[in-house]
């Protein structure tokens, strides 16, 4: 009972003032340590839509005692790169050329949030995959 009246309050906070807002995208720091794109802010929870498009839910008083990195709010498009190269291939190096190529581009913003990973084995090769922000409206 005593941690549901913590989330509420702590929600209130949250709807009345201006940590974070709907839209924004953030990152939690410490312990938590989630970036994503804030979904939803409810009296008792906050929904948060990380890279790989998993829906974080946390609790309204974890969020009110953590520090958060807001970044600038922009209309950024998420893009996805999927690679399906063979198992002989040099992972580390590829995965370094191909952030550093996407980063390249001058529509890429948040830079520093470029991710490849893994994300398949298979006897067909290695799934790659590249997650980066682009932002429409910047000229080339």
């Amino acid at each position: 009972m005593e941690n549901t009246i913590e989330n509420m309050l702590a929600g209130v906070l949250l709807i009345s003032g201006k940590k974070i807002q709907i839209g924004e995208f953030i990152e939690f720091m410490g312990k938590l340590n989630i970036r994503g794109t804030v979904e939803e802010i409810t009296i008792r929870y906050t929904t948060i839509r990380c890279f790989d498009k998993r829906r974080v839910i946390i609790p309204n008083s974890i969020i009110n005692t953590t520090p958060i990195r807001k970044m600038k709010t922009l209309p950024l498009i998420r893009g996805e790169i999927l690679l399906k190269v063979p198992r002989d291939t040099a992972i580390d190096k590829l995965k370094t050329l191909l952030r550093e190529h996407i980063n390249t581009h001058p529509k890429i913003e948040q830079k520093m949030y470029t991710t490849v990973y893994i994300t398949q084995f298979d006897s067909f090769g290695i799934t790659i995959k590249a997650i980066f922000f682009a932002d429409p409206r910047k000229k080339k």
